[in-house]
């Protein structure tokens, strides 16, 4: 297996499930062992030192969601919601709304924030 720089990775989870995928694991104990504990060599070695941040949430289908949650947001605002309670319902803090309202006041995409 091909060891990638950090960098190159498109996400830790996805690294990591994608090397999990491709092991076909041997059926007694001791092989298995010897199997896994090369694989958390490798993954120590590409991923070693780093502080990774794991998003909540990756790809098209979750920038849809933000784009339709910011969307939603906007449009109660409009109507004259509360910081505080768009915040409580969509589970997020009010600094976030405010980001989300600024960002569609000033005409950005609704996911480009979020």
């Amino acid at each position: 297996m091909t060891i990638k720089t950090p960098c190159s990775l498109p996400d830790i989870i996805v690294d990591m499930i994608q090397r999990v995928a491709a092991l076909s694991l041997p059926p007694d104990a001791a092989s298995r062992e010897k199997v896994l504990i090369a694989l958390e060599k490798e993954l120590r070695a590409t991923w070693g030192g780093d502080r990774a941040y794991i998003p909540h949430r990756r790809g098209d289908v979750d920038n849809r969601l933000h784009s339709e949650r910011n969307s939603r947001i906007w449009r109660e605002y409009q109507q004259g919601r509360h910081i505080a309670w768009l915040a409580k319902k969509e589970n997020i803090s009010k600094r976030w709304v405010l980001k989300i309202i600024g960002s569609m006041r000033a005409g950005r995409r609704p996911n480009s924030v979020g």
